[in-house]
């Protein structure tokens, strides 16, 4: 048995209250990490450049990619090659629209670079783990400092202080990872988080038809103030319910979401079940640029922390819309900087001379196309996705994709290196039981290449069964 399931048996023995604890703990952890100085710092500052103009906007991004590349050149091996390679120096990019003289920067060129791509000018021994949830393939391990992440939810506070919440409100948070084991009979299927006050947790697992009824009933004992988390759990509780005539009669005020693409269909459901207003934000773990709703359901680059280019970009000449690829240039994370790195989804521009309602000068993103992705469906009627915490750590396998034809059991496609070994195979069936369903059984199919699907994304889930049709 690895570490992380000898914790896992280990916590799930324990007693909820002693569960609590143990999730307030690390919630205490991370709040330490995220909430401190440096957040304060941020979030003061950018409740005042919410409202600068669009020029200073411009001038400000082009002195934080100068000030980028300087240092990307000056303190990382990779970038000074890239740079030699190129003729370039760091005075070469002066802006924004320098940046084209650069080459994308791919997951896989991280993987390969690594090391060089690592800036010697922070201290190591302080940097803070990430990861990518693996979406268009195996997660990415990065690395990136307490600054940048004090940023990053300063960002996402301000996000949420449009709306009038604040640091300290009750709320629900809807997570993926499985802090109430997922065979549990009986209420509660929800943990406390008491290092972030009323924060309840409630894990995707949970989220079935034998178990919603319970939920609801809680949710509707306690004034919450706002729920967050991924689309695919909030739509599939509001489904749910909504098939069981389950009604929740002390919503929130407003549910935030983000990490997925949420459809238009999944907005409506989740607001009618809910009673409140939904608001999404466009991020991801990678911490290189983010984008974040208005008071008129509007997607407003957050410029402070990072650029966003459209590149391969197709106009509709109806629309004036423009559609591209999202390439990211970060500010924050000057431990391991990422300059026109690949996301790896697709958006959809307002025109650069778009004005948005809500007065803010940010540039706006119409929509972001992709990160869609397949769901599995378990015996017990759980839709679930961002299932990538299964192949966490695991040796030896390159990429992966859950394929389900049935509904009790779903086939692991791998592409595998040296590492993997048979006795794997029951560690990721023992992951399957835990982050999915132990009702399913667990096959397994070894591939040379698992081939892309027909738009070149890599599909983690491909499921031919129970499938919906969405509107985006």
């Amino acid at each position: 048995m690895d570490p992380a399931s000898r914790s896992a048996a280990v916590y799930y023995r324990l007693p909820s209250s002693l569960q609590n604890l143990a999730v307030s703990a690390v919630g205490l952890k991370l709040k330490r990490v995220r909430f401190g100085r440096a957040f304060e710092e941020k979030l003061a500052l950018l409740r005042t450049s919410d409202t600068w103009t669009r020029e200073r906007i411009r001038a400000h991004q082009d002195t934080e990619v100068a000030r980028l590349a300087e240092h990307a050149y000056r303190t990382t091996r990779y970038y000074r090659r890239v740079f030699d390679e190129r003729g370039l120096e760091p005075g070469d990019i002066r802006g924004i629209s320098d940046l084209p003289k650069l080459p994308v920067l791919t997951k896989q060129d991280i993987r390969s670079n690594f090391d060089d791509l690592l800036s010697t000018a922070v201290d190591r021994s302080r940097l803070q783990g990430i990861r990518t949830s693996g979406s268009t393939g195996a997660p990415l391990a990065l690395v990136t400092t307490r600054e940048a992440l004090a940023f990053k939810w300063a960002v996402w506070w301000r996000h949420r202080e449009r709306f009038g919440v604040h640091r300290g409100a009750a709320h629900v948070k809807f997570v993926t990872k499985p802090v109430v084991r997922p065979t549990r009979r009986r209420p509660p299927y929800w943990r406390w988080n008491l290092a972030e006050r009323r924060q309840a947790v409630i894990p995707m697992q949970q989220v079935v038809p034998t178990k919603v009824a319970a939920i609801t009933a809680f949710l509707d004992e306690h004034p919450f103030e706002f729920y967050s988390g991924y689309p695919s759990i909030l739509h599939s509780l509001a489904s749910i319910a909504t098939e069981s005539d389950i009604t929740l009669s002390n919503g929130p005020r407003i549910t935030f979401s983000g990490a997925e693409r949420m459809f238009a269909d999944q907005q409506a459901d989740i607001e009618r079940f809910t009673g409140g207003a939904v608001s999404q934000v466009y991020g991801f773990n990678e911490g290189a640029g983010n984008a974040a709703m208005c008071e008129e359901s509007h997607l407003h680059e957050d410029f402070e922390f990072g650029y966003l280019e459209c590149v391969d970009s197709e106009l509709d000449a109806t629309t004036g819309l423009t559609r591209g690829r999202v390439i990211a240039t970060g500010f924050s994370n000057l431990a391991l900087p990422l300059i026109r790195y690949d996301v790896g989804d697709a958006g959809i521009w307002q025109p650069d001379d778009y004005r948005c309602p809500c007065g803010r000068g940010t540039r706006v993103l119409d929509s972001i196309v992709g990160r869609w992705e397949d769901y599995v469906v378990t015996p017990d009627g759980h839709r679930a996705r961002r299932l990538g915490e299964i192949f966490l750590h695991m040796p030896g396998i390159r990429r992966f994709q859950l394929v389900q034809s049935s509904p009790d059991a779903v086939l692991l496609r791998l592409e595998v290196r040296p590492g993997f070994a048979a006795e794997h195979e029951d560690l990721l069936r023992r992951r399957v039981a835990t982050w999915i369903s132990p009702s399913l059984s667990v096959g397994f199919e070894y591939v040379d290449v698992i081939e892309p699907s027909a738009g070149g994304k890599y599909q983690r889930i491909v499921n031919t069964i129970g499938r919906s049709d969405h509107t985006p």
